[in-house]
């Protein structure tokens, strides 16, 4: 009968470990699934972050550094895109029309913030890292345009070199 005893005990046990580790094996794949739900969603609208001097503009690959001309866009699906000028996001948007643009942010030129390129007063003449001129502002001055105006002048400049290099 000890023996009998014996061997309803190691089958016991056994049972207990096989149900132990079913147990466990159901709380990993739960904890796996909850975890993947509960990723954190990137906000569209929240301004991104960026390393300077180690993130390349998307369009010509030039270190990012001058935090003056500095811009950043941010597509539908959360991916951002860096640009050390105006000038080369313009341009690869142009380039990338399969690509839906959320938002666009541009360094101010005189303060060490970011703005909404649409809200932005842009002004030409300056010297920036691509050479394209344009830069951002806050608050309006005389002679400064909107982003659309900016957008529309490198159009029909880039329309005019295409006709010339034919």
């Amino acid at each position: 009968m000890s023996i009998l005893t014996s061997v309803k005990k190691v089958t016991t046990i056994s049972f207990n470990f096989k149900l132990f580790f079913s147990l466990i094996k159901k709380l990993i794949w739960i904890s796996f699934f909850i975890l993947i739900s509960c990723t954190a969603k990137i906000n569209l609208d929240e301004e991104p972050k960026i390393v300077w001097d180690r993130e390349h503009c998307t369009h010509c690959h030039m270190a990012v550094s001058d935090r003056r001309y500095a811009t950043q866009i941010r597509d539908s699906k959360g991916k951002t895109y860096f640009f050390d000028d105006i000038g080369c996001a313009v341009e690869w948007t142009q380039k990338h029309s399969d690509i839906k643009v959320h938002k666009t942010w541009i360094r101010d030129k005189t303060k060490d913030k970011w703005l909404d390129s649409k809200h932005a007063h842009w002004t030409s003449g300056a010297q920036t890292p691509m050479g394209y001129g344009f830069a951002a502002s806050e608050k309006a001055s005389e002679g400064s345009f909107s982003f659309a105006q900016l957008k529309s002048t490198m159009k029909n400049k880039n329309k005019k070199q295409k006709s010339t290099n034919k």
